[in-house]
């Protein structure tokens, strides 16, 4: 039915309407029953409602409608895209929630990685602190055979004979054995503790 104008229109839906209102209000059931109905349900029941009436004003005509007195249900294709959407949105909560738990994972795995970084960045300045250490060591020793050396120059070069000169000879290389065998015993323990 095409109307000429937007007044038309509204006129004769609000007659429709109206009409439905009262055809209505003559049934003796209740209209919270009476909402439970479909169209020919309501038509068996003797309540008289026109076919092109929209008695709820949900936008879908009585015939069309599935419970043409709820206005919160429109028809068949309503019925049918709400289950559609409470699917989908089902689906969504179940990807969204998957997606959750694939990001915990991750982010376990990314603090498991961080820890193990941060346990070899540790070990990698220990290992720098030993091999310091036994160069250190290594620069003493070489230090105190540079003294030795000097020190027998300077032995062999002064007037003292026999004894006394053999005697200055041997205290310095004692000392200098005995400050080699305590640094390479400290090089062995930093070594020892290198590779633990």
């Amino acid at each position: 039915m095409k109307f000429k104008s937007d007044k038309q229109r509204k006129a004769m839906f609000s007659r429709m309407n109206a009409n439905d209102k009262i055809k209505i209000h003559k049934s003796k059931i209740p209209l919270s029953e009476l909402k439970k109905l479909n169209f020919n349900q309501l038509q068996r029941k003797d309540v008289k409602i026109t076919k092109t009436g929209d008695y709820d004003k949900d936008g879908v005509v009585n015939i069309k409608d599935c419970k043409p007195l709820d206005p919160k249900r429109q028809g068949i294709l309503h019925d049918v895209s709400i289950k559609l959407l409470k699917k989908r949105e089902e689906l969504v909560e179940k990807k969204r929630e998957k997606q959750l738990k694939e990001l915990h994972d991750l982010k376990d795995k990314l603090n498991v990685v961080k820890a193990r970084n941060q346990l070899n960045n540790a070990k990698i300045k220990e290992k720098q602190v030993i091999v310091e250490e036994i160069n250190r060591e290594k620069r003493e020793i070489q230090n105190l055979k540079k003294q030795n050396q000097t020190a027998k120059r300077i032995i062999n070069n002064s007037t003292m004979t026999g004894r006394v000169k053999q005697s200055i000879i041997d205290k310095s290389n004692k000392a200098l054995n005995d400050t080699k065998k305590s640094l390479k015993k400290s090089a062995a323990k930093s070594l020892r503790n290198l590779f633990k």
